[in-house]
This record gives C-alpha cells, structure tokens and sequence, in this order.
C-alpha cells in the first residue's frame, strides 16, 4: 500500500511540473490524444479497490509498452533480427505471466464479491507451503520469473460460513451459483483481456503487430487450451462441468468451453486484422465506418454465452460502441450494449468521455472521463456499476453477489501518461 502511494505522489509530481512548463494542447492539435499508448496510475490498482477492468487496462499497457520496445530495437545491422527475435520471445513470455496473474486474480476477486477472502499462491504443489500474496502487483512481477503454476485458493473458513449463509437463508440453490462463478473468474478475465486487445487495436485505427496479435489468440483460446488439458479436481473446466452437473444440466460438458473458443476465433474480425495489416500495411478495414464484429466467448451460471461487439466511428472523435450477448439452450439469455467513445472542447479545452449501458438481465454502466493537464499527462474518474443478476455482473461485480440482488458500485481516478 505504502509503495502504491509513493508511486502516485511521483506521478502527481511529475504532472504538476509538466503543467507548469508546458501550455494545455488546443483542441485542434489534440484530436487523437485519446487514442495514444499510456502508462497509468489507478486508485483501483490498490489493495481493496482491484476491478477486473481495471487490472485487464494494466496489463493492456504492458502489452502495449512492450511493442514500443520492440520498435526501439534498430534494423538492418548483423545481428539485429536475432536480438529482435529473443527479445520478443521473452516480453511474450512475460505477457503471458501477466495473463496468468490476471486468471488467478479473477477468481480471487469472484470470492471477494461474495465476501470471501482470497489468496494468490505462487505454488500449487500441496507438498509444498503456499506462498500468500494478494497484491496483484507483487504477484505479477514474481510470475514474470516463475515457471511454476500459480494458484488462487478462497479461504476455507469464510466459505463455510458462506454455506452456511445459503443454508440458513433458504438460498441453498444458489450455491452451486458461486463454485461456478469462481470457477470460471479466472478464464472469462483471460477472454476479457483479449476483448480488451481487440477494443484497442480497433479504437486506435492502428496496425495489428505480432505480440498483440499472439497475446490475443491465447488468451481467447486460454479457456479452450485448457479445457483440453483439465482431467481432475482442481482444473477450472473439470470444476465447472461438474457443478454444471450437479444443477441438473449435462449439457455443459468437456469440449463445449474449447468449441466455444474456436468458434469464437474464427468468427472474429481480429483473427484476420493481422494479416489484413502484414499484406496491405493498414489498419483492418472498416467498411462505411463499421467495426467489422469480433466474438468472445464467456462462461455464465446459465452455461456458454457469446458476446458480439461491433461499432460506428462516426467522425474522428465520436465512436459509437454497440453489440450483445446472448446465452443460447436451456437458460436462454440476451443482454444489449450500447455506448460510446466521444472528445469535445469547452473553449478550446479537451475532454474525452466514455460510457457504456448494458440491459436485458440487470442494468450495467460503465463510465470514465479523462482530460490533458499537460502534453503528456491526463487525469480521469470513472465508474462501473454492475446488477449481480446480469451476465456482465456475474463477471465484475464486486459486492452484494452473495445477497444476490442490488448493485455493485466502483469509483475510481487515475493519472496517465501518454507517450
């Protein structure tokens, strides 16, 4: 907590002399100041305020500052493809660290949702002692050096008294609710990121380079990598098919979450962007304006959803964002979304703002706004509020899941730095 805060009164700092220095950017210059790469500080990257969104926005940035790290390495001296090629391998490997902490996180802050403790371990190894850690932070820069695989372990304690809430409360059925949507925390944050990946590289209008493109690949098909693999107690999909079970329904079964993926791969406007730009040397194409549409695959309570984004850039600083997702067979459930990504000027001062309203099982919005305070630096609030009975709060929520009714509220603000 104490580095945390060290951290943002250096950002803070920093900013404060930027401006003192520098002129604010003329809404004439600054159009795209939106759509450049950052660097942030967010009050939700501390202990006790973690949000999904916000941890997935971090290690978008990592992807990203890795990129123009490669970019920096120069070409066409003896040697230099070779120093491109370990470097690149190693930050994927670092990336892919980070996808794993991100998984591991996701299951953790589905047991903080319903008021259980977590704990993040570096070692599943049960003849070994576990090693507790609960900063995301700590915890994705120990996994950039560990080849062990992580873990997340809900408290055992505080999940019996859980048990014994739904028992005594008469919601004994909505049990089997939360082994599945822990079960699933931690593959549906890795398809999140690569929604993420994918939102980026459309908004940005920007070329589809490797890592980007490779990261997004494997953390769409992390949940169908794994499902390949998982063959006992403990595996994420083996835990979720079971509880699947258990509630009467043998439709979800080893293989629909990897179908799921693949499916989801091949019908995604991403999956072709990278060669679209390798061959043409552009940004994937936007016909008349339209996001051409990506899928994503996401593990609900009510079984296997698909989630189908698509927008309208309508001017350089106006995007409109719409899509929905649907779950398909025996649960059967829609929700819409609808939002947008705006940049105006008050006199000549820029102000970029976002939000997104999502309905059908619950109301969700998700709302940010951010404003230069110098040529590199940007400050913001946001917030997301979540309806714990819709398919996006069963994903990020914070509270009240275990009540299983009213909403889950997040405020935060954050300092950026744009490069």
């Amino acid at each position: 907590m104490k580095k945390s805060l060290s951290a943002l009164m250096i950002v803070l700092c920093l900013a404060i002399n930027s401006y003192t220095l520098e002129t604010n950017e003329k809404a004439s210059s600054s159009v795209d100041f939106m759509k450049k790469d950052t660097i942030s500080f967010s009050s939700a990257y501390l202990e006790g305020c973690y949000t999904n969104k916000q941890l997935a926005n971090f290690n978008l940035e990592f992807l990203r500052a890795s990129e123009r790290l490669l970019d920096c390495i120069p070409e066409g001296y003896s040697g230099s493809t070779m120093l491109k090629g370990a470097t690149w391998f190693l930050l994927f490997i670092f990336n892919m660290a980070g996808s794993t902490t991100l998984h591991e996180i996701g299951h953790g802050l589905r047991a903080k949702s319903y008021g259980i403790d977590f704990m993040l371990m570096e070692d599943m190894d049960d003849d070994k002692s576990f090693h507790k850690d609960e900063n995301y932070f700590n915890f994705f820069f120990k996994s950039l050096f560990n080849t062990n695989r992580a873990a997340c372990s809900a408290d055992e304690t505080e999940h019996l008294n859980l048990t014994n809430y739904f028992v005594n409360s008469g919601k004994i059925d909505e049990l089997d609710n939360f082994d599945i949507i822990f079960s699933a925390g931690g593959i549906n944050n890795n398809t999140y990121l690569a929604e993420k990946i994918s939102d980026d590289i459309h908004f940005k209008n920007s070329n589809t380079k490797f890592l980007s493109y490779v990261s997004y690949i494997c953390d769409l098909l992390y949940g169908a990598m794994y499902d390949k693999t998982a063959k006992k107690f403990g595996d994420d999909p083996y835990n979720i098919i079971n509880d699947f079970n258990l509630k009467g329904r043998d439709d979800f079964k080893k293989g629909t979450i990897s179908d799921a993926g693949i499916k989801s791969l091949f019908l995604s406007a991403t999956t072709y962007s990278f060669f679209y730009s390798m061959f043409t040397n552009k940004p994937m194409a936007k016909p008349y304006g339209f996001r051409l549409p990506d899928v994503f695959p996401y593990i609900t309570t009510k079984g296997m959803s698909y989630k189908v984004v698509s927008g309208y850039e309508a001017s350089k600083t106006l995007n409109l964002i719409f899509g929905f997702e649907s779950v398909f067979g025996k649960e059967a459930a829609t929700e819409i979304n609808l939002g947008l990504n705006h940049q105006i000027s008050i006199y000549t001062f820029p102000i970029s703002y976002k939000g997104i309203a999502t309905f059908g099982q619950g109301l969700d919005l998700e709302l940010s706004c951010l404003t230069p305070i110098s040529k590199y630096f940007d400050i913001g609030l946001g917030c997301e509020i979540y309806s714990v009975t819709s398919l996006m709060g069963q994903r990020h929520a914070t509270t009240n899941m275990k009540e299983g009714t009213g909403q889950s509220k997040n405020l935060f603000a954050f300092i950026q730095y744009r490069y």
